[in-house]
């Protein structure tokens, strides 16, 4: 960061530092010394008015009285009205946003007092009384190297006094001549240039001094900010770690008992298979919660990392508006709620997923959160600035103005909307906020508790594109399932490996299998040409991972193999890792239909987008 110019224009001392280590504001770099110089003025004040009574005293008897009066009631004058000055300053609003301002203002008022001090060298100079000429050589000797600390904030201050004190008198001893009056005439002024010197030194000294206080007050108050973040951090990070622990042990609380209850089925001699069906039902609906939780967080986490890329396209709101409608019409129905949607012309740029994902996140609270009878609207409409107003309206429970700004936090539900998994998990207008940031939009809330809320994601809007003329396309028959793969596993979890293999085998697949490191660079080198895919875990034990054991892999097979990393882990630097790498990535628990799609399409792009599981948490 460089260093503010110095206030009053002037260059500050060579041997000053030549950078900072925080940027200083310049104007409360400046009014930090106009404040130093009202501070002054103190001193200024009662020194002032001690010489001029010794001045009066000593004078009384070899100048003109009314001359000596009227001189020293000027003085007082001035005094007064700069006495005036300082007070107005210290009760203005604006003295630290126009500090130019009040400088200039005690700038004149220092040239009025350096006039009149100065004055003495011409009405009472007497050039056959010695006593007099050395004593108002005292005077002006003083004045002007006394008011060096007081002045010594702002130069032109200082050299408004010190040069009309000075020169008068200096100007009048070598007007006089005759060598007493030149030498005192010289002296004078090489007492000037000296004093002139050591105030240049004494800014700059008082200049970095400011400029110093001011950045350990910006020091301080970064460390401030940065403390309260962290401590703000860990209490979320508690919370989090709180909250995800509850909601991540409740399904696989339910599982354990329903994993219990089947083994005792199993000893009976007769299984009724109505019983394995509820069983086998309240299993998948665990699961499916479970799921939910990691996929939210999986996409979090993405979004936290920065590895989610919006690929934006002109989109019809239309299109969203029809595709929402087909989406939530039937449940809201089954609810005994409306939901309706308002047609739109609009377009805008952006990316439908993303976008489809954040309105189906609303529109799931909204519908979670209304009464019977109630309903949910979804409208567009334009506003200023060439933007457009995405509004999901419903009829609902409302939210209490203290609680609108923490509903976008993580594991945060409105007070009174319930616990239970059916109201969601929390997570889902972290993600939406975090999403619309992403899609260069801007998410807001109203709301009225008992009465509803209203959701509005403001987007760029675009012209509708001139329709274009295409030909009929060629349709070709869907081709057939595909053919099965070679496929090496690596897994250090020996259920997960045998699940797996077992899951591909069933599929059709060739699966070599390897619980380690060392044994999957055996199979690599056996089985080099025929091994179309990789999957590995991306947590190998303690010694490795698996990006490390791919790298290996792909220098035994010396080409591109397709590779795919499986973890649970959700934090944004493995993330970024993995992605980084070119991989392809899926999240424990695998859906096997994504796993299926995944090894049957392995010419695919890759998609680094949220989660297909994405869930849309209260």
């Amino acid at each position: 960061m460089g260093r503010p110019l110095p206030a009053d224009g002037f260059s500050q001392a060579a041997d000053a530092p030549a950078a900072t280590v925080v940027e200083v504001d310049q104007v409360r770099y400046e009014a930090g010394l106009v404040e130093l110089l009202y501070r002054q003025f103190g001193a200024i004040f009662f020194g002032n008015a001690l010489v001029l009574v010794f001045s009066v005293w000593l004078l009384r008897n070899y100048v003109p009285t009314l001359r000596l009066i009227g001189w020293a009631l000027v003085v007082l004058a001035v005094n007064l009205t700069r006495r005036a000055l300082v007070q107005a300053y210290e009760r203005a609003p604006d003295r630290l946003s126009r500090p130019r301002r009040w400088a200039r203002y005690y700038t004149v008022g220092a040239a009025m007092s350096g006039i009149v001090w100065g004055s003495v060298g011409l009405l009472f100079f007497n050039e056959n009384n010695m006593t007099v000429t050395a004593y108002l050589c005292i005077v002006v000797a003083g004045m002007a190297g006394g008011s060096i600390a007081t002045y010594g904030s702002w130069r032109p201050a200082y050299l408004m006094f010190a040069l009309p004190v000075a020169l008068p008198f200096a100007a009048r001893t070598l007007w006089e001549g005759g060598l007493v009056y030149t030498e005192l005439g010289a002296l004078c002024l090489f007492v000037l240039v000296l004093n002139l010197s050591f105030f240049s030194k004494i800014h700059a000294t008082l200049c970095e001094t400011v400029r110093l206080r001011l950045e350990n007050q910006a020091l301080v108050g970064e460390l401030t900010i940065q403390k309260d973040n962290a401590e703000a951090a860990t209490r979320v990070k508690a919370r989090l770690l709180a909250a995800a622990s509850h909601d991540l042990r409740q399904p696989v609380h339910s599982l354990g008992l329903f994993l219990g209850t089947l083994e005792e089925l199993g000893r009976r001699p007769v299984l009724q298979p109505a019983d394995v069906g509820r069983i086998a039902v309240s299993m998948q609906r665990a699961l499916g919660a479970l799921s939910g939780l990691l996929g939210a967080l999986l996409d979090l986490s993405r979004l936290d990392a920065g590895t989610v890329e919006p690929k934006p396209a002109p989109l019809a709101l239309e299109d969203i508006l029809d595709t929402l409608h087909s989406q939530f019409a039937g449940p809201a129905r089954a609810q005994g709620l409306r939901f309706a949607s308002v047609p739109s012309r609009l377009w805008v740029e952006t990316d439908r997923g993303l976008l489809l994902q954040v309105l189906s996140n609303l529109c799931t609270n909204a519908l979670r959160y209304n009464r019977r009878g109630g309903g949910v609207l979804v409208g567009c409409r334009r506003v200023a600035g060439r933007r457009v107003t995405i509004q999901v309206l419903d009829t609902g429970i409302g939210i209490a103005p203290e609680e609108q700004a923490r509903v976008f936090g993580e594991f945060y539900q409105v007070a009174g909307a319930g616990r239970g998994r059916e109201q969601g998990l929390g997570l889902g207008l972290a993600i939406v906020q975090r999403t619309a940031r992403l899609l260069g939009g801007e998410l807001t809330l109203r709301s009225v508790p008992g009465r509803g809320s209203c959701f509005a994601l403001t987007l760029p809007t675009r012209p509708a594109p001139a329709p274009a003329i295409v030909d009929a396309p060629h349709l070709e028959p869907l081709p057939a399932s595909g053919p099965g793969r070679t496929v090496l596993i690596v897994d250090d979890d020996e259920q997960v490996l045998e699940a797996l293999a077992m899951t591909l085998r069933v599929w059709g697949h060739t699966v070599h299998a390897a619980a380690d490191a060392a044994s999957a660079l055996l199979l690599a080198r056996t089985h080099a040409a025929a091994i179309e895919l990789v999957l590995a875990d991306y947590r190998l034990g303690t010694e490795t991972t698996g990006p490390v054991v791919v790298r290996e892999l792909l220098a035994i097979f010396g080409r591109a193999v397709p590779v795919t990393i499986v973890t649970g882990d959700t934090a944004p630097a493995v993330l970024t890792h993995i992605l980084g790498d070119g991989h392809r990535l899926l999240h424990k628990p695998v859906d096997v239909g994504e796993l299926r799609q995944l090894i049957e399409h392995l010419d695919a792009p890759l998609n680094p987008g949220l989660s297909a599981r994405a869930r849309a948490g209260g």
